[in-house]
């Protein structure tokens, strides 16, 4: 009588690898080595959905009108960019954040206060410019009365 897969089996497989039958048919069979895979890339956040504002919603967003905002929007120069489906004018929040960032002044100011401070400043102190007006000459002696 043959023995197959019994303790003391230890012939080849029958696919020809290195497993012995005692090692398919135990009741604890020991687990298949894995090959080894090549390290997942690190994961990348998802890009963020773009958000579309209606006018309504741009407006409270930002704090300007909507009628000034449809003026932005058709500007000749710089305009607000923005999308027109049908008659429902839409503009991406990361879009308008750009736009108005383009305005933004980097001197913090148009020069009002140094021109303020310019003009008071003239006031307290003595004046160093020469006096600009013309003052009366004298009249020739013949026409003095």
């Amino acid at each position: 009588m043959l023995r197959i897969g019994g303790e003391g089996d230890q012939r080849p497989g029958p696919i020809g690898d290195s497993r012995t039958l005692a090692d398919c048919c135990s009741p604890n069979p020991a687990p298949a080595p894995v090959p080894s895979a090549p390290p997942a890339p690190p994961a990348k956040a998802p890009p963020e959905p773009a958000e579309y504002l209606d006018l309504k919603a741009l407006a409270l967003y930002s704090r300007i009108g909507i009628r000034t905002l449809r003026g932005y929007i058709h500007r000749k120069v710089r305009p607000l960019p923005s999308y027109q489906v049908d008659k429902k004018i839409i503009v991406r929040k990361v879009e308008f954040d750009e736009w108005l960032a383009s305005f933004r002044r980097a001197d913090g100011g148009d020069g009002i206060d140094s021109m303020v401070e310019e003009i008071l400043g003239g006031l307290t102190k003595p004046s160093t410019q020469a006096n600009t007006r013309a003052q009366p000459k004298s009249l020739p002696a013949s026409r003095r009365e």
